[in-house]
C-alpha cells in the first residue's frame, strides 16, 4: 500500500520549530536569552508557527482518517492519489509560512490569487476531475468493484485515479461484458447522474419478456411463465433478496414494494399480449438468468411455440 508521509514530516518539523520559537519567545520575556535579531526573529514566528502546526495537525488527522476508513478495500492508486493531494497541501502550508516569515503575507496571497485565477481558467477540466475524485471518495459514489452507469456507459470499476476512473465495459442492455476498458474523466461524475447497481446490495430488478398471441388463455400463459420462473429462480433466494432490499430501504421515503416471489406484468401490444416476469437477480448475472429463462420458456411451450397458448381443460 502507498504510504502517506508528507504531512507527517511537515508536522514533525513544525512541532520542532514551534518548540524552538517558544523557547526563544519565553527566553526573551524572562531575560534568559540575549536580545539579538536572531532571537527576536525566532520569537516573532511563534504565532505563525502555532497556526500552521494546528492546521497541519488537523489535516494530518483528516488524511489519516481518509486513508483508514474512506479508502478501505479500494485500489492502491486511491492511496497514491491521496498522497499526491497531501503533497499539494504541504506545499500550501510552506507557502503560508514563507509569506508570513517575510512579512508580505497579504501581497503573496494576492499574487497567488491572481495566478490561481489564471490556472483555474487554463486547467478547468483537470480541476473538475480532481473535484470529481474527491466526490467519489468522500461521498462514496462508488468503490472499486462496483457496477455503475454514467452518461450511457456501464461497467465495473477497475481503478479510481486522481483524474480518471477505469471501467470494464458492460453492455447496458444485455449485462454482458464487451471486453473493452473505458477511461472516464472524473469530471463527468460531477456533471452527470451516476447509477450504482451494487452500492448497498448486489441485486437489481430485472424483467424477462415474452409475447403470446391474442386468443390465448391469458391465465394459462401467466401460470406457465410463473412455473418457468420457479424452475429457474430459487424461491428461497428470491425471498431472501427481497428481505435484504427491505432492510436497506427501511426508513427511506419511498413506496416501493418488494414481493417475496417473481411477479407477472401484462401489457397490450398491437400484435400480441406481452407478459413480463419481474424478479430480483445479481446485477452481474442478468444475461445468464435471461438465457436460462428463455430456454425454459421454449421447453415449456414445446411444439406449441409460436401458436396461441391453449386453454386449460
Amino acid at each position: 500500500m502507498a504510504s502517506l508521509r508528507p504531512l507527517g514530516f511537515l508536522l514533525a518539523a513544525l512541532l520542532f520549530a514551534l518548540g524552538v520559537s517558544a523557547i526563544a519567545w519565553a527566553g526573551l520575556r524572562e531575560g534568559r536569552l540575549p536580545d539579538s535579531e536572531a532571537t527576536q526573529a525566532l520569537g516573532a514566528l511563534l504565532p505563525s508557527l502555532s497556526v500552521a502546526a494546528a492546521v497541519t495537525l488537523a489535516l494530518f488527522v483528516l488524511f489519516r482518517a481518509g486513508s483508514r476508513h474512506l479508502l478501505r478495500g479500494a485500489h492502491v492508486r486511491d492511496l497514491q492519489s491521496l498522497s499526491a493531494l497531501e503533497t499539494v497541501t504541504v506545499v500550501l502550508v510552506v507557502v503560508f509560512l514563507v509569506a508570513e516569515s517575510f512579512g508580505s503575507f497579504t501581497g503573496t496571497i494576492l499574487s497567488l490569487g491572481l495566478v490561481g485565477f489564471g490556472l483555474t481558467l487554463a486547467l478547468q477540466r483537470p480541476i473538475l476531475a480532481v473535484g470529481g475524485w474527491c466526490a467519489i471518495l468522500f461521498s462514496r459514489l462508488f468503490r472499486v468493484g462496483d457496477r455503475i452507469e454514467v452518461d450511457k456507459m456501464m461497467g465495473d470499476v477497475l481503478e479510481i485515479r486522481l483524474f480518471s476512473t477505469r471501467l470494464w465495459e458492460v453492455d447496458a442492455t444485455t449485462g454482458r461484458a464487451t471486453g473493452r476498458a473505458l477511461t472516464v474523466s472524473n469530471a463527468l461524475f460531477l456533471e452527470k447522474p451516476v447509477a450504482n447497481a451494487t452500492l448497498d446490495v448486489p441485486q437489481t430488478f430485472d424483467e424477462f419478456a415474452v409475447v403470446v398471441a391474442y386468443g390465448s388463455d391469458l391465465r394459462a400463459a401467466e401460470a406457465l411463465l410463473r412455473a418457468v420462473g420457479a424452475e429457474v429462480l430459487d424461491p428461497a433466494q428470491q425471498s431472501a433478496m427481497a428481505q435484504e432490499y427491505e432492510r436497506v430501504a427501511h426508513g427511506l421515503p419511498i413506496g416501493t414494494t418488494f414481493p417475496r416471489s417473481p411477479t407477472v406484468i401484462v401489457a397490450l401490444q398491437p400484435a400480441a399480449v406481452e407478459l413480463r416476469l419481474r424478479y430480483l437477480v445479481d446485477a452481474r448475472h442478468r444475461s445468464q438468468v435471461r438465457t436460462a429463462l428463455a430456454e425454459a420458456w421454449l421447453k415449456a411451450l414445446g411444439d406449441a411455440a409460436g401458436q396461441p397458448v391453449p386453454r386449460v381443460g
